[in-house]
């Protein structure tokens, strides 16, 4: 913004994880794992120009269940692959545009995971590389403006698809060096309700 205007915001978002695995043979497992994959809560509070900017907010939630399978292919090395049905919701208000807000319902939809990973038991080392496909959803969506609301065509996004690598290795007796980094590709996540735009 121009004029040395500024906008506070709070923003707020949290992740649980729960997940299941158990064996199915010397080689074989089966996992079910629940998760919220995206996800955010931002809310516009004041800036420098007074507090016009309270009650812009934006959220947006989802849940995803995936059901996974691995199978050792060799003594060091695991393949994976799963099914992911994925959940997605969102509202916005912005009050600067003729009280405009966006509500939708919840949309479900398929998607899928595969992966790799290769370990060395003896000094606790694993690394696996895990590609999540991107997922479309088409959620049926209202937009108004004030009071007038307007049943719009379903907001159609996707949410993008990523690579993850995670690795850890022993370092140390009873010290174990662990991480992740994720790759998204965040242009593929575009949202542009129909009246608004």
């Amino acid at each position: 913004m121009g004029g040395g205007d500024s906008v506070e915001t709070r923003a707020k978002y949290s992740d649980t994880t729960m997940a299941l695995q158990t064996g199915i043979s010397d080689d074989m497992c089966m996992a079910v794992s629940q998760d919220s994959p995206y996800g955010g809560d931002v809310s516009g509070t004041s800036g420098t120009v007074g507090s016009s900017y309270s009650g812009i907010n934006a959220e947006i939630k989802s849940s995803a269940t995936t059901i996974l399978g691995s199978y050792d292919v060799a003594d060091n090395v695991t393949v994976y692959g799963g099914l992911k049905s994925q959940s997605v919701s969102a509202t916005v208000a912005n009050p600067l545009v003729n009280g405009y807000t966006l509500t939708t319902n919840t949309d479900s939809s398929m998607g899928y995971l595969i992966g790799a990973a290769i370990q060395k038991p003896e000094i606790a080392m694993r690394v696996a590389l895990t590609y999540h496909a991107k997922i479309k959803h088409d959620i049926p969506a209202i937009e108004a403006f004030g009071a007038s609301a307007y049943p719009s065509a379903p907001l159609s996004l996707y949410t993008p698809e990523a690579f993850n690598l995670d690795f850890q290795t022993g370092v140390a007796a009873n010290t174990l060096l662990f991480g992740s980094v994720r790759f998204a590709k965040w242009k593929q996540f575009i949202v542009s309700p129909t009246i608004y735009v």
